[in-house]
């Protein structure tokens, strides 16, 4: 097909408005695709905040939570203080009822306890009655013997080991006697058979009875004949705390 100078121009420049036209629509695309992918990377961005944002807000609600429940918890009630308080004042006071209790013990070991007292006058006593010994010759820690004396049962006021010794003198032969400690035998002594030398009359003889025994507060030593005899003012109860 053959074309003339004028349609020939005239093809020339209507191509040239076709590829204007072309390049003006792609350029056009070209702008719309960019701004698209603008658009999309400003959402991305914008979730992206907005997702840091709400866990950040979770975080500090959690932590503020977890402070809250941590003072709640740990902080006691006014009922639970104040069982505290109690509980905290009794242990003390046990503690120092034990200190106290210890301290005792300790002055009781360390105090120096000890008497000697004596029938006052020559006397009978019979079967299984205690003797009195209201003749007191030594007494070192012991404050009144009065009740004692009047009694003839010793009470003991400090608990300890005691060394007991107990002499009786006699003319009554063959005579027996027992050292009681709360109303049971603890030991028994006795006072040799003896002749009246033919003079019609028993002489005189002495018997002894020694024992170490441990003593608690309140615990009591008696001497009781286990026969009818006839004391002589020598005789005598000592005791004395080791």
């Amino acid at each position: 097909m053959h074309f003339s100078g004028t349609q020939m121009e005239e093809y020339k420049d209507c191509k040239h408005v076709d590829d204007h036209t072309y390049e003006t629509v792609y350029s056009n695309s070209k702008i719309t695709k960019e701004t698209f992918s603008s658009r999309k990377l400003w959402i991305k961005i914008f979730i992206l905040v907005m997702t840091i944002s709400l866990v950040f807000s979770v975080l500090g609600v959690t932590v503020t939570y977890l402070v809250m429940c941590r003072e709640l918890c740990g902080k006691p009630t006014p009922s639970n203080s104040s069982t505290t308080v109690d509980q905290q004042i009794s242990i003390i006071s046990k503690k120092l009822d034990k200190i106290q209790i210890k301290s005792e013990n300790l002055t009781q070991q360390t105090k120096l306890v000890a008497f000697t007292a004596c029938v006052i006058v020559d006397t009978t006593v019979q079967k299984g009655q205690t003797i009195k010994f209201k003749d007191v010759k030594t007494s070192v820690g012991l404050g009144n013997l009065s009740d004692s004396i009047s009694s003839g049962i010793f009470t003991t006021k400090d608990t300890g080991l005691y060394q007991v010794i107990v002499i009786v003198k006699t003319h009554t032969d063959a005579a027996a006697f027992t050292v009681n400690r709360n109303s049971a035998i603890l030991v028994s002594g006795y006072v040799a058979q003896h002749t009246d030398r033919g003079e019609g009359t028993n002489f005189d003889h002495m018997g002894t009875a020694v024992v170490m025994v441990f003593l608690f507060r309140g615990d009591t030593i008696s001497v009781t004949p286990d026969i009818e005899v006839y004391l002589h003012n020598e005789t005598c109860l000592s005791m004395v705390k080791i």
